[in-house]
């Protein structure tokens, strides 16, 4: 039987080496020497770890407890080193050995954090001694979306600029659409708030390993499709980056927005959410599902498809319900359509009503279930219609295409992902540690022939010096119950309690 010793590095990168600590009162030199901490080393056995990531969540999060012990190199311990804003560095491997011949012998990266908050921590024990612990918790780059916000004040630097770098919304020139592709406008983000940001973060700390040469910029990977409407952003109230991406986005009903931590570097991605029909077709387009592989080339759009042995699986709770069923869907879009919502109701009615009235659809039958409504915004344009005064007649779209149709396409879309909601399971599993598992990956359970498979949208790492690796994944549209229905000799049952004769 092969024993596994699981490992982890947690890697401490000041963001700056501070010089004073309040305008005239200086630093100690020996504080301000320290740039790079191997954190591992400071995991006693009250210390530990845990990485949590969602593909719904504004961004992930990370708690690390550590022994309240001095670095050789200062005149303090942890706590009087680590501030917010400062960058962990996190890898982790349930089998180290795996890693030894390949990505030069490094354990996978598994999340870059920031630091918010630093705490310490001292409690007297039975035997009258004191235990002291330091405490650090955070957000991963994530955390820039949340921070960075879009303010009209004047002289508010931000604000200004999101007049100079979508100028394009003010103005048109050459004839060119005052629209512009979701993938664009995302990389106008990057290019004008978050990569300079983070540019100026790095450019603090002036010497050795910082946290530019941890992450130089952030890239994106859109394969999510639509136009964003230029009065939109140009009335656009405020807030944060990301409430005005997930906004123009789509985000929710639609589409994903997360950043994900990559071997060289974090991607902001945004794409269709990536669901499947109860026959495993995929809903939307821009998205691809493909089997795990360590070995793959991925291509933007490919979900992962992670399989694993339930020799893996310690624990699983699923479930299914009704809460999340629906047999009429509306979709209103007040940023692309010139109708009101009553307008729209009457023009729809010469549509294909079975795109968003499924009132005898088997598994949301609404005298089953009662009559359900399921009404959301989109906020992106059809990327097939752009148009712009002064446009030459040969850059004029001549398709008979109209909003119309594509308000419907997205009712149609609304209605896939959501009429089997009754027959999907959801829950969580807990498995034995396992590094590769991320949100947004699809993940299947084997049990001899009996595959499920399910969406995972949120993973919870914990790691342990004493206790071990464990990793939750929290899922959805999990396919057990429809494979269980569908099996006509040896049941699921059966194979999961081994009285079916397989060892």
């Amino acid at each position: 039987m092969k024993a596994y010793q699981a490992k982890i590095e947690a890697l401490l990168i000041k963001s700056r080496r501070r010089k004073e600590v309040f305008a005239g009162l200086p630093v100690g030199q020996k504080q301000s020497s320290v740039g790079v901490v191997d954190l591992t080393d400071w995991l006693g056995e009250s210390g530990g770890v845990r990485l949590m990531k969602g593909v719904r969540d504004p961004a992930g999060a990370f708690s690390i407890t550590l022994s309240d012990r001095p670095h050789k190199h200062a005149l303090d311990t942890l706590a009087a080193l680590i501030e917010p804003m400062d960058v962990i560095e996190f890898r982790m491997a349930h089998d180290p050995s795996e890693y030894a011949k390949s990505n030069n012998g490094k354990l996978p990266i598994v999340m870059r954090g920031l630091v918010s908050e630093v705490r310490r921590s001292v409690t007297m024990g039975a035997d009258g001694r004191p235990s002291r612990t330091v405490t650090v918790t955070g957000q991963d780059w994530g955390k820039l979306l949340q921070i960075l916000r879009i303010i009209y004040l004047n002289n508010v630097a931000l604000g200004d600029n999101i007049l100079t770098t979508y100028k394009f919304f003010e103005k048109h020139s050459a004839g060119q659409p005052k629209q512009k592709p979701v993938a664009d406008f995302i990389a106008d983000v990057l290019k004008g708030f978050l990569n300079p940001y983070l540019a100026d973060l790095a450019g603090q700390n002036s010497g050795g390993n910082t946290i530019g040469t941890t992450v130089g910029a952030i890239t994106a990977e859109v394969t999510a499709k639509g136009l964003v409407d230029a009065p939109g952003v140009s009335s656009w109230p405020g807030g944060s980056l990301h409430q005005m991406l997930s906004f123009f986005g789509d985000v929710g009903p639609f589409n994903e927005l997360y950043t994900e931590d990559r071997k060289d570097d974090v991607c902001l991605v945004l794409r269709p959410n990536p669901f499947e029909l109860p026959d495993g077709a995929m809903i939307q387009s821009g998205v691809k599902r493909r089997p795990y592989s360590v070995v793959a080339k991925w291509q933007p759009g490919d979900v992962p498809d992670l399989a694993i042995s339930d020799a893996d699986v310690v624990a699983e709770n699923l479930g299914r319900s009704d809460a999340g069923v629906a047999n009429v869907f509306w979709v209103t879009s007040k940023a692309w359509v010139l109708n009101n919502n009553g307008t729209m109701r009457l023009a729809a009615q010469d549509g294909q009503s079975e795109n968003y009235l499924l009132l005898d659809y088997l598994n949301s039958k609404a005298s089953v279930f009662g009559i359900r409504q399921m009404d959301v915004e989109s906020n992106l344009g059809d990327p097939r219609l752009r148009w712009g005064d002064g446009q030459k007649e040969a850059a004029v779209s001549t398709d008979k295409i109209t909003y119309r149709d594509w308000i419907g396409e997205r009712r149609a879309i609304l209605a896939q992902q959501n009429r089997d909601n009754s027959i999907f399971e959801q829950g969580s599993f807990r498995l034995r540690g396992n590094e590769r598992l991320r949100a947004g990956m699809y993940l299947t359970i084997t049990r001899g022939d009996f595959q499920p498979r399910h969406y995972v949208t949120r993973v919870e790492h914990e790691f342990s010096p004493f206790r071990g690796f464990f990793t939750t994944a929290h899922v959805e549209r999990g396919t057990g119950y429809i494979l269980r229905q569908q099996r006509a000799n040896i049941s699921a049952w059966a194979l999961e309690t081994n009285q079916s004769g397989i060892t």
